[in-house]
């Protein structure tokens, strides 16, 4: 099927961001949503309705920042390229953004969200910076897609949110195991169990990480795990999106965590409504916004992890904020927090029951990654007019 084509800026609008001052206290906390890259890495859906941080129309006019409409397309132009959500309320965004303002009668706002999510590789691919990568409103502008008529757009766009709900559903099962584990550690564990509780520095040791020179090609050449925020997706990691080489070991003052260390998030975002743990299941690295928890004798990896799950509102409450905006957890409240004393029997026990969940996750992880390879053929095939 021929198609024809078009330029981004031929059928969108494209719109930059900026930064308020933050010394002055009038420009924040009003009622306009304030969106950064981050905001939209933690974004579970497509849509974004609501932020962390907000602006007030005199933080809006005199950053130059421009007030989007209820449905144009976030994108992220740096610190990652390439996050997408659409918006459905006016809001703002910082300086990492080239936003697109479709013009409804050329181009389909869901249409051009899934062409971008399908290429965000290429995206990344235009990037142009020696510290970070960018891409520029030029660099956007010329941007072609292809431009089916508007019902095949939204047709298009029907079968892939279709698509992407199956997937959703899959993952969403995947979470709900995860929430009976966390009921099993609460029935054993919990308040009305009578155990005693203590300091969670009694039951393990805080180690932090780093982020070797990007400048140094050859540190990320190698095979070794480094995990940072972005990987705590699920309870038990086996592996990494970024990898560094054994030599970062002896050049740098990065460290080896074990197998079986817990990492939690302890500078981010997602600390405003999250707290990420994770168990490394092999031996790794971290970045500087994770704290390794390496278990001390007597005390079962699964039970600490699910220890911390169990305390996440607490913890949660504990979170600070940066000068800068970022959320940040202390290492003194984080290791301050109570965990139950329980014999390694019980922690055993608990171990076991957990571990027949692992068996059926394991299980549905392949499922789901089985339609995440379906559904990237499917967008493959829907904007090569195949569907």
């Amino acid at each position: 099927m021929s198609w024809s084509t078009a330029r981004l800026d031929q059928v969108a609008e494209i719109v930059g961001g900026s930064t308020p001052k933050t010394g002055v206290a009038e420009y924040w906390n009003g009622d306009i949503p304030w969106v950064t890259p981050a905001d939209l890495s933690d974004l579970s859906g497509h849509y974004i309705g609501k932020t962390p941080r907000t602006v007030t129309p005199a933080g809006l006019s005199n950053s130059g920042s421009k007030l989007l409409a209820a449905g144009s397309v976030l994108l992220s132009s740096r610190a990652p390229i390439g996050h997408v959500a659409i918006n459905t309320v006016p809001m703002a965004t910082n300086q990492g953004f080239k936003s697109l303002v479709p013009d409804a009668s050329k181009v389909d706002s869901k249409f051009l969200f899934w062409w971008l999510k399908a290429n965000k590789l290429y995206l990344q691919s235009l990037g142009n910076g020696a510290t970070f990568k960018e891409i520029s409103k030029a660099i956007v502008a010329r941007v072609v897609i292809p431009l089916p008529c508007l019902v095949e757009q939204r047709r298009i766009a029907s079968i892939l949110d279709h698509a992407d709900t199956l997937r959703v559903k899959r993952r969403r099962a995947l979470l709900l195991l995860d929430e009976l584990a966390t009921s099993i550690f609460v029935e054993m564990f919990g308040a009305n169990s009578g155990h005693e509780m203590q300091d969670l520095s009694d039951v393990c040791s805080a180690h932090s990480g780093g982020t070797p020179s990007k400048a140094r090609a050859d540190y990320w050449e190698g095979g070794l795990p480094w995990f940072s925020p972005k990987d705590l997706k699920t309870l038990n990691l086996y592996d990494a999106i970024d990898h560094v080489n054994a030599v970062v070991l002896e050049e740098t003052a990065l460290r080896i965590i074990p197998k079986d260390t817990v990492a939690v998030v302890v500078r981010g975002m997602i600390l405003s409504h999250s707290f990420p743990v994770s168990r490394l299941r092999v031996q790794s690295t971290i970045n500087q916004d994770l704290k390794a928890l390496l278990p001390k004798n007597g005390i079962d990896p699964a039970f600490l992890a699910h220890s911390l799950i169990a305390q996440a509102p607490i913890i949660l409450s504990k979170v600070s904020t940066a000068g800068h905006g970022t959320k940040r957890l202390d290492t003194q409240s984080l290791m301050s927090t109570q965990v139950p004393k329980a014999s390694m029997k019980s922690q055993l026990e608990f171990r076991a029951r957990i571990d027949r969940l692992d068996s059926h996750r394991e299980t549905l992880v392949k499922r789901a990654d089985a339609l995440d390879e379906l559904f990237a053929s499917l967008q493959h095939r829907a904007f090569q007019g195949e569907l």
